[in-house]
């Protein structure tokens, strides 16, 4: 009992000295560190010491009631009990007698961890570029070192990330490597599925590839030739079609347009392109195949579409350039989010 008493002496001395500091291995604690550390392991003590009294009691009362008339293992037993209620009382008087003292004294101040927020793994919009989003809100951002839309990403939404100075676009694919039907947009979508007016026109459900580029306002045009190499065939056409034209120039930008409806006069299939300005070119055949072409970076004519995936002269499948849409755009700042096939 008198070790007890000790025990719960000296450590209320360590609680109730503001002057005490910890040295141990070099490293020192400060004031309200080690109170903090001592008034947790007093408090520690007293629970493990209510815990073994409680032990001690029980495990005397069976023995006392198992004693069968045992004379001796009788008065152990209750010597055993008294203890522990003794041990009990001295436990909980000295805890109401700190509390009393200064009830900060028996509560324990455990420094809570920092709250952390959990955020996507996904890019945000931090970057400038377009962004996909799924059903699930996850980003994924394109730019030239993506690489390219994995199967498992559903796209749901679209954002884009401007800068002041311009602001991004894209054209959607329904397969990879730029083929299937595709779309146009200028401005976020929310939702791949449904059309924006003339954006997204018709809505690509799936996005499979995408092509990335700065929009570039300019007086931009496109000039189509029913001959390769930017040239007019007037030889087959010229005395068979009078008054028809071999080329026409169209500068109308980000409008979906039939050629036949643009280019009233003009004869002929479109074999070649030639793009004047910062721009590219939508072309899409009558089925929704489609491609894009942008201006050759030292000349302007796209030499030929023939033998392209929106042009077959094939007597077993004949399709062809029936509309477009003009995009102006920064021809250098062009990017395909697969870089394999840039």
């Amino acid at each position: 009992m008198k070790r007890i008493l000790l025990t719960v002496f000296l450590l209320s001395f360590f609680v109730l000295s503001p002057a005490y500091a910890l040295d141990f291995a070099g490293i020192t604690l400060s004031n309200e560190t080690a109170n903090d550390v001592i008034v947790y392991f007093f408090n520690l003590g007293i629970a493990i010491g209510g815990i073994l009294a409680v032990i001690v009691l029980v495990r005397a009362g069976i023995d006392y009631t198992t004693s069968q008339g045992d004379v001796g293992k009788i008065e152990e037993s209750k010597k055993r009990i008294q203890n522990a209620f003794f041990g009990i009382i001295v436990l909980s008087a000295s805890f109401l007698l700190l509390n009393t003292i200064n009830s900060s004294l028996t509560k324990v101040n455990i420094p809570q961890l920092p709250k952390t927020t959990l955020t996507e793994t996904s890019e945000t919009p931090s970057s400038l570029g377009v962004y996909l989003y799924n059903a699930k809100g996850e980003s994924k951002f394109l730019d030239k070192s993506n690489p390219g839309i994995e199967e498992s990403f559903k796209t749901k939404s679209i954002k884009m990330s401007n800068a002041n100075e311009y602001n991004y676009g894209a054209i959607l694919f329904y397969k990879e490597d730029y083929e299937g039907g595709c779309s146009w947009i200028t401005n976020d979508l929310s939702d791949v599925s449904v059309s924006s007016g003339q954006q997204n026109n018709p809505p690509i459900n799936k996005v499979g590839s995408v092509i990335v580029f700065k929009q570039k306002p300019s007086s931009s045009s496109v000039t189509f030739y029913n001959n390769i190499d930017c040239k007019e065939q007037t030889k087959e056409y010229g005395d068979k079609y009078p008054g028809k034209k071999s080329s026409c120039t169209v500068s109308s930008t980000l409008t979906n347009q039939k050629i036949v409806e643009a280019c009233s006069d003009f004869v002929g299939k479109v074999l070649s392109v030639r793009i004047d300005g910062d721009a590219g070119i939508v072309l899409k055949d009558g089925t929704g195949r489609c491609q894009f072409f942008e201006r050759p970076a030292y000349y302007s004519c796209v030499n030929t579409i023939k033998s392209s995936y929106v042009y077959s002269p094939s007597f077993v499948q004949e399709y062809s350039p029936e509309s477009f849409t003009i995009i102006p755009m920064y021809i250098e700042a062009i990017m395909k989010s697969n870089p394999i096939i840039q």
